[in-house]
């Protein structure tokens, strides 16, 4: 059993997962703000939403050793993945395990050329906001699926005592493009157009949503993946629902760099690879490096 834990890359979902553990057993939180590790050691982490509670974890800037039997939860965009799994090499240690729960494709396979350790894969499905530092607003646990492995059901257990629905997914290759198709159909549209996921309610939207899902669910059939019609009619009726702003928006929003390179960007990659055609996604990524470089975001 794994006798601490560290979140690697603690924004909003790292820090939301973190806190809940730490009432259990010692965390760390990772990241390079200052003023939420200042405000987190000062008073604590504060969640709101569907869970109101103040938890204490520690909260550091950097680490230099990671104990045996830990868990280091990655929570770093897609983007730093690369960089923070360098910075970790020569920490770990044989017995430690590297949980990674970005967003997309493609990040995991850095992590696994990297870390001389066991890295497995998870699939986050959790709202949140940073409203401040020191505080998450976590609108819904809604679940976080592990990969099948010899240490997926222990690290499930670590969570059995927490609000989060945390299990091992035996269809996690489906999942994982369940969740990419989501994202690549709300994350860029919703910050294109400057929304809320409820906001997207339209006919137009519709139409739009239904080409980069067929898109989607084209290449994911070259993948040997299948996606079926009904997902389509799921995830609109979802968002009718959900009044949150997606990640991307936020980061958008903060002037951030977002993570389209590994959502659309990843479709279209591989749409190439298959010589699939994915206009309506290519045209995505464009748009929003667009915004990007207008706003400013790094």
């Amino acid at each position: 059993m794994f006798s601490q834990v560290i979140v690697y890359g603690a924004g909003a979902v790292g820090s939301a997962y973190g806190a809940i553990l730490s009432k259990h057993l010692p965390v760390t939180l990772v990241t390079r703000n200052q003023a939420h590790i200042q405000a987190v050691q000062k008073n604590g982490l504060k969640l709101t939403g569907e869970l109101s509670e103040t938890f204490h974890p520690t909260a550091a800037y950097l680490i230099s050793e990671i104990m045996s039997n830990t868990l280091v939860i990655l929570s770093t965009k897609c983007f730093d993945v690369a960089q923070a799994c360098h910075e970790l090499k020569d920490l770990v240690q044989a017995d430690t395990v590297v949980l990674c729960i970005q967003n997309g494709l493609g990040s995991i396979d850095e992590a696994r050329k990297i870390l001389p350790c066991s890295v497995l894969q998870g699939i986050s499905r959790i709202a949140v906001t940073f409203p401040e530092p020191g505080r998450v607003n976590v609108s819904s646990f809604s679940a976080l699926q592990i990969e099948p492995s010899s240490l997926s059901s222990e690290i499930a257990e670590l969570f059995s005592n927490t609000i989060a629905n945390v299990f091992v997914e035996e269809n996690f290759k489906q999942e994982i493009w369940l969740k990419l198709t989501n994202a690549s159909i709300m994350n860029p549209l919703t910050t294109i157009l400057r929304v809320r996921y409820s906001e997207l309610i339209h006919p137009y939207f519709d139409e739009m949503a239904s080409k980069i899902f067929k898109e989607c669910q084209q290449v994911a059939g070259c993948e040997n993946i299948a996606i079926p019609d009904s997902h389509l009619t799921f995830l609109l009726e979802r968002l009718r629902k959900i009044s949150h702003k997606t990640s991307m928006l936020q980061d958008f929003e903060n002037k951030r760099k977002t993570e389209i390179d590994y959502l659309n960007g990843a479709v279209v990659r591989l749409g190439k690879k298959h010589k699939i055609s994915t206009p309506v996604n290519e045209f995505v990524v464009s748009m929003v490096k667009f915004l990007e470089e207008k706003n400013g975001c790094t």
